[in-house]
């Protein structure tokens, strides 16, 4: 921003330090441009040197020191005195502003704030902020009950949910926006909050930038993806929709965060985002129902407006999903194959799982065969297939021994009394691609020695069926057909 830039050391009062060290850095950086000066390493006890951390979630001492470095567009040293008084003359001012909001707003508890979240509008058309936590609070429950979610993070989830949004309210938020989850942490662990509550509040709107990081803990984890998928929600249902490079209320940022946040935080939990967006449709409806009522226009019939809707949501965060596992290189052909077998936003974490077996199948010895056998049996077969196999239907002796191979094979080592067993890990898939891989050739002898569409109806379905009982196996990992470009 200078053509002569020259640096300056300024410094402000010690007494400020004992503010949580983001509120300060915010100040210095966001508002004034200048570099905050921090200790950057301290002896532990053995008398090494060690790498200090701010927790900007927490309100107590910081590493900052008391000074400055602000930039001037004048390299005479002579101006150089003028400059770094009027700076701090201005940085005393916004720090003793800061320093009054954060101890005023400390008089009022957290929790005697919900009533002003009714005043705070979310969006026109989606109610207050009142309605939003009342809204999230509701699905955190049914999403613990649906999880079986164990106390240490139910009982810490349930609190965040309470408080994570009343520091919008506040008089230093309303300040200082850039603070906000930071703030609401800071006073949550004035009061006494749990540290697993205090952190959730902090971190849940991270990532906050492309260049943040998801939240570093589990609760904050459950919170962030809340929040993020109410917000792509709630304005898809309202037709605020990105358009071009447009995209005022940062929905692909938040779409992002959904994925990054349960494909990297929360693989153990097997989150069901389709299943939080029709939650959260139901939930809309009656805010968007008044908002329709208001605009005296006629709602479209619900049911066809919203599985469009839902359709179209759940398409827009499926599309960061494969983003993300195009950018860890997989091949787009095992993503299209991993990603529309059935619907990858019940479980993203399992998607990236099947997309890894599926490409150590692929690096494996004789790999190719055993998807050649998937592609081989997934394109002959259509919806109308039955899977009910008459054995004494089976007339020819390489359909007999495909038969038996699998049972064999395959059905007897898999399934459990009689009941298929999804796979829950990589490594229950890599078991049941290894399970198919003696069965390839069996297939590839059925293809070249039997007509399966043959003209008598009888044989065609009883040979559909039996393709249908092994291409349940192969479906269970992906769409085996969309592989076959990788074929050689």
């Amino acid at each position: 921003l200078t053509e002569w830039p020259h640096a300056i050391m300024g410094s402000f009062s010690s007494d400020y330090l004992s503010l949580p060290g983001t509120l300060l850095e915010t100040v210095m950086v966001h508002h004034q441009r200048y570099f905050p000066v921090e200790r950057v390493r301290t002896a532990d006890n053995n008398g090494a040197s060690k790498p200090q951390k701010n927790d900007s979630s927490r309100a107590t001492a910081n590493d900052l020191l008391p000074y400055f470095i602000t930039v001037s567009n004048n390299h005479r040293d002579q101006a150089a005195a003028t400059i770094k008084q009027g700076n701090e003359r201005v940085l005393k001012a916004r720090l003793a502003d800061g320093k009054f909001f954060y101890f005023d707003d400390q008089r009022t508890k957290l929790g005697e704030r919900k009533d002003q979240l009714s005043q705070l509008t979310y969006q026109q058309g989606l109610g207050t902020y009142k309605d939003k936590t009342e809204r999230l609070a509701r699905l955190a429950d049914l999403l613990t009950k649906k999880l079986s979610l164990e106390a240490k993070i139910a009982i810490p989830l349930e609190r965040a949910m309470e408080l994570f949004k009343l520091d919008l309210v506040t008089n230093l938020v309303r300040e200082l926006p850039e603070l906000q989850g930071y703030v609401g942490s800071w006073y949550a662990e004035i009061e006494g909050a749990p540290p697993e509550v205090v952190q959730a509040i902090a971190s849940h709107y991270s990532p906050r930038h492309n260049d943040d990081t998801i939240p570093g803990d589990l609760v904050g984890r459950f919170v962030a993806v809340l929040d993020k998928i109410d917000h792509v929600t709630g304005l898809f249902l309202l037709g605020k929709r990105p358009t071009g490079s447009s995209d005022p209320f940062a929905l692909r940022r938040n779409a992002q965060g959904v994925v990054d946040i349960v494909v990297d935080g929360l693989a153990d939990y097997h989150v069901d985002a389709a299943w939080m967006i029709d939650e959260l449709t139901q939930s809309f409806e009656p805010l968007l129902a008044d908002e329709r009522a208001k605009r005296k226009r006629t709602a479209e019939p619900k049911e066809g407006k919203d599985n469009k809707t839902k359709f179209e949501i759940e398409d827009f965060i499926a599309q960061r999903l494969r983003a993300k596992l195009l950018d860890r290189g997989f091949p787009r052909e095992i993503v299209e194959a991993v990603m529309t077998v059935r619907n990858p936003l019940e479980d993203m974490a399992d998607t990236v799982v099947r997309c890894c077996s599926l490409q150590k199948l692929l690096a494996s010895k004789d790999g190719f065969e055993v998807v050649r056998g998937g592609v081989r049996v997934g394109n002959i077969l259509d919806a109308n297939s039955g899977d009910k196999v008459d054995e004494n239907k089976l007339h020819e002796p390489i359909e007999k021994e495909l038969w038996k191979g699998f049972n064999d094979l395959v059905k007897s080592e898999w399934e459990q009394n009689g009941v298929f067993k999804s796979p829950a890990n990589q490594e229950d898939y890599d078991k049941l691609l290894e399970l198919l891989r003696p069965l390839s050739p069996l297939i590839n002898q059925f293809f070249d020695g039997v007509m399966v569409n043959d003209p008598d109806k009888v044989k065609k379905e009883n040979r559909h069926a039996l393709l249908k009982n092994i291409d349940k196996y192969y479906r269970s990992v992906a769409n085996f057909p969309k592989l076959q470009p990788l074929l050689p």
